[in-house]
């Protein structure tokens, strides 16, 4: 998430494995490798970690300072300096000088993410938090840069001397580049009904002998994508609604069906993977307002 947009990267991947496929022969062959090559550089241009700059936002927004870190060694900082701010430690000194790191949002970074993972690790086992480690120093401009812009968003009422933040705000500008969605509904469409008190209907248009192999999410509703239109009335109409299969085409079409029949907001995803990471941030976002137990 933090160097670059999933859509990007997944416009790459694609054409790396467009360029792979149109390979004959003993090239041809090498198509597996490819798309394995493909998806590790896929892979590295995203954060090493679950954390997003949406979480180091919200820290940011509460006054709290945005710390860089940068774990390379000294000779590749003189090849290539820091960022502007940035504190230097090596990661073979890390652990002896992490007390240096000052309290807030941490960004670390290395020059390829293995030694900025290491850290981010180290911190995280030390109680820090929200930890982000990314790949690079240009990773790391752009998470903080991503981060800073949010955080100037969120309203925090002069009212609330825990500077809590709003989730009407806070849903508004909320990042889900993690999220791999297929459509243009987002999950703050899906929180903003959240907080009105409704809860997430999770609908799985895998077919029954998928499910056998990947059992649904808990309390997801499963209906074969062709039983959609049929099966339709199961689906509460006055409630947001997020759709999986296992690539996120059917759950596309699913979705498309749903929203000519007025059901809105409707969000498809990918997978099982991505529908638990997407419930997770609306719950996330509805707990900021004391809204609980309403995604599932």
């Amino acid at each position: 998430m933090a160097s670059s947009s999933p859509l990007t990267n997944i416009g790459l991947l694609s054409l790396v494995v467009l360029i792979g496929s149109g390979l004959t022969g003993t090239v041809g062959k090498l198509l597996p490798l490819v798309i394995l090559i493909a998806v590790a550089v896929l892979g590295s241009m995203m954060s090493t970690d679950s954390t997003s700059t949406a979480d180091l936002a919200v820290e940011i927004a509460k006054g709290k300072k945005l710390i860089i870190v940068d774990v390379r060694t000294d000779d590749e900082v003189k090849a290539k300096p820091s960022n502007p701010g940035s504190i230097h430690i090596p990661i073979a000194e890390f652990n002896d000088r992490m007390s240096e790191i000052p309290e807030g949002p941490v960004i670390v970074h290395c020059a390829v993410g293995m030694r900025a993972k290491r850290a981010g690790n180290a911190l995280r086992a030390a109680g820090r938090k929200p930890v982000m480690n990314v790949t690079d120093r240009d990773a790391a401009k752009k998470a903080a840069r991503e981060a800073e812009e949010l955080a100037k968003k969120m309203w925090r009422p002069r009212s609330n001397n825990n500077a809590h933040i709003s989730l009407p705000s806070l849903i508004a500008v909320a990042i889900m580049g993690s999220v791999i969605s297929s459509d243009s509904t987002t999950v703050a469409d899906l929180a903003a009904e959240v907080a009105k008190g409704k809860k997430v209907t999770v609908v799985d248009v895998r077919s029954p002998g998928e499910l056998a192999f990947r059992p649904p999410l808990p309390a997801a509703l499963n209906i074969p994508v062709g039983q959609v239109e049929s099966m339709m009335s199961a689906v509460p109409k006055d409630a947001p609604v997020l759709v999986y299969c296992a690539s996120g085409r059917r759950s596309g079409s699913a979705a498309k069906v749903l929203r000519e029949h007025g059901y809105g907001p409707v969000l498809s995803t990918a997978n099982c993977d991505s529908a638990k990471k997407i419930l997770d941030e609306v719950e996330k976002l509805a707990e900021a307002e004391g809204v609980t137990g309403k995604t599932r």
